[in-house]
């Protein structure tokens, strides 16, 4: 589906094209954003709550809390998968793994309610197909298994019934993955330079960029944060949203590898190529447009985003020091976990999921889990720190 939205919107999917929407013209450009930020800013005026609000989504299928646990209401859901699938595809600079996610929960809810299962089983049958969901998009099982379990579902792995939660939503993934096959042909997302060595580098500029990503992923993160807090309540939509599109439409002209979820600036990243000015501009750019899409009220995922800025860190700091391509292609994979870890405050998803869509050598994966690991261990060190001080004040 996003294919054939990005195929109307431009003439062709830009995800696939090295410079994004760099061969549409511009007039094609701005008319997709107004179009699109202008049904999607109807959609979400329509469907969501008064004075601001989401409705109910996975968050609230899935609460540990059976009083506070509701429905996800199925149109409502999937207008809003759909909304977000079209503002990505016609260019909006968000993630969209939120919408089939969405649309995996919407269905599995489905199923177990006309198979009448216990309300304990239902919470965990959604959350695995939410998981199931992410895992088939993008070829990356275990990583959507880790997601589910810390982010969606938590479950208590000291205990036989959060093993018990945690196997079957590992077996959910990987069928749901199994069947994406027949469709991407196991492929990974990004495909890596061809003389990469299969041994990784050592290179002290690993330190560096785990220093590099701690600064910019907090900043990134407070970034979202403000955009999300100052976004215009529902009745205001209408004209946000289009605005919003518009405005990062017109960004793109400047910076065309900014458009969507920070696949096409992954892949140029990897590609290598790219000056230092070039990555720096990307970083703030990418950031940027991610800004303009919440404050104006979009609807869109981080993971993508979140990657996409951590490959211009690790990018940017090999070109920098001059390093080889295979050494490069390692920070850039380093770089994009830590920082998808600190976003979604998730270290074994961050790790994994980088691992996946890349499909880097194993030697390339355990020094990226083993960065991901010390980046944890310094944000876990440095919250105990920050807490320890507040209570002294």
């Amino acid at each position: 589906m996003s294919i054939g939205i990005e195929t109307v919107c431009f003439g062709f999917d830009y995800t696939a094209a090295t410079d994004g929407v760099g061969a549409a013209p511009p007039w094609r450009r701005l008319l997709a954003a107004a179009m699109s930020g202008t049904v999607c800013g109807l959609c979400w005026w329509r469907i969501r709550r008064r004075p601001r609000g989401m409705p109910s989504s996975i968050a609230g299928a899935v609460d540990p809390d059976p009083a506070r646990r509701t429905r996800m209401p199925a149109r409502v859901n999937i207008a809003d998968a759909l909304a977000q699938l079209l503002v990505v595809g016609a260019g909006m600079s968000l993630g969209r793994e939120a919408a089939p996610r969405i649309l995996a929960a919407v269905g599995g809810q489905a199923v177990v309610e006309r198979a009448r299962v216990d309300d304990e089983t239902r919470r965990l049958l959604v959350g695995a197909a939410a998981g199931a969901g992410l895992a088939a998009i993008y070829n990356a099982p275990a990583a959507a298994s880790c997601y589910t379990l810390e982010l969606i579902l938590h479950p208590d792995l000291r205990t036989r019934r959060g093993r018990r939660e945690a196997a079957l939503t590992a077996v959910v993934c990987v069928i749901a993955t199994l069947v994406s096959w027949l469709f991407n042909r196991n492929r990974p997302i990004y495909e890596l330079p061809p003389a990469l060595r299969t041994v990784a580098p050592r290179s002290p500029w690993a330190l560096v960029v785990l220093a590099a990503v701690l600064v910019v992923g907090h900043g990134f993160n407070a970034l979202v944060g403000l955009a999300k807090r100052a976004a215009p309540p529902t009745r205001l939509l209408v004209a946000t949203v289009p605005a919003g599109a518009l405005a990062v439409s017109a960004l793109a002209l400047w910076q065309p590898r900014i458009v969507g979820n920070g696949q096409v600036a992954i892949g140029a990243v990897l590609a290598g190529g790219m000056t230092l000015p070039a990555l720096v501009v990307l970083l703030l750019a990418k950031a940027c447009g991610v800004a303009v899409g919440l404050v104006t009220g979009s609807t869109g995922g981080l993971l993508t985003p979140s990657l996409a800025i951590g490959a211009c860190v690790g990018g940017a700091i090999g070109v920098a020091a001059g390093l080889d391509p295979s050494t490069t292609v390692l920070l850039v994979v380093m770089g994009a976990a830590c920082v998808l870890a600190l976003n979604q405050r998730a270290p074994f998803f961050g790790a994994l999921f980088a691992i996946e869509l890349t499909r880097v050598p194993l030697p390339f994966a355990l020094a990226t889990g083993a960065g991901v690991g010390l980046v944890w261990c310094v944000e876990l060190l440095g919250g105990r720190l920050a807490a320890r001080a507040r209570r002294g004040g």
